[in-house]
């Protein structure tokens, strides 16, 4: 006899206070603020690694 398993995936999203909340739980239009300022940290780390990449280059 084979035995089947169903695997569940829940996502949380861990809120600046420490409590968890279910994806599930957000409108589409928090989704895509969270999105949107997600990407906005990307740029910015981007830009600094960018701008320490130049400093180097121009340092040696």
């Amino acid at each position: 006899m084979s035995k089947s398993t169903d695997i569940v995936v829940k996502k949380f999203f861990v809120m600046p206070d420490g409590s968890v909340r279910p994806w599930e739980s957000f409108s589409e239009e928090e989704l895509q603020e969270i999105k949107d300022k997600l990407f906005d940290k990307v740029c910015e780390e981007t830009d600094l690694i960018d701008i320490i990449k130049k400093k180097i280059i121009e340092g040696a």
